[in-house]
């Protein structure tokens, strides 16, 4: 690192010649030279590639941000409001449309942990925040299950597969500690 081999990019200009810049590895440090160099121009790659996108917001982001809206106020309307839970099942099919399928959205406990040690996302993705900031709400309100029957996508397909299943949910009565404690009675 003595020959400069940190400087070697300063005072270029952020565009796509920099990019090509051939820079000589020290000699007795090839690996961190080409780590450093990788990494460089990965950083810069990605700035780029950034700077190139602008300011410019697709249909999609603009979409996925109204119907995750919109799901959202689906949600509480129907934990508050109990009279419009005759609709519960086609907002459980919106919710494993729109938040499952198409933008994949979902709280798990890798997303929890990536949280903890990377911090929150709040730039790249803002549904996702807004959906754990409601839950975590909503759930200090009493209503514990709420992520997991109104936000959660493996949630909705649960309920529905439970709906249409031929196998409806069994009661067991447990009577063996009744005939077990008859038949000891008995001895």
């Amino acid at each position: 690192m003595k020959r400069g081999l940190l400087k070697s990019w300063n005072q270029l200009a952020m565009d796509t010649t920099s990019l090509n810049k051939k820079v000589d590895a020290i000699s007795g440090a090839t690996y961190s030279s080409n780590a450093i160099i990788n990494s460089v121009q990965t950083t810069l790659g990605n700035y780029l590639a950034i700077k190139h996108q602008g300011n410019n917001i697709s249909w999609q982001t603009i979409a996925s941000l109204v119907l995750t809206l919109i799901l959202l106020v689906l949600s509480l309307v129907m934990v508050l409001k109990k009279k419009f839970r005759k609709f519960y099942w086609y907002y459980l099919i919106a919710v494993v449309l729109i938040f499952g399928l198409w933008l994949k959205q979902m709280i798990s406990l890798e997303s929890v942990h990536n949280w903890l040690i990377n911090g929150l996302p709040w730039q790249s993705n803002i549904q996702i925040i807004a959906i754990l900031i409601l839950a975590l709400a909503i759930a200090l309100m009493r209503h514990e299950n709420y992520y997991c029957n109104y936000l959660c996508p493996m949630g909705a397909v649960q309920m529905l597969v439970l709906k249409v299943s031929p196998f409806k949910k069994i009661t067991l009565h447990l009577k063996i500690a009744q005939d077990l404690a008859i038949t000891e009675k008995r001895e």
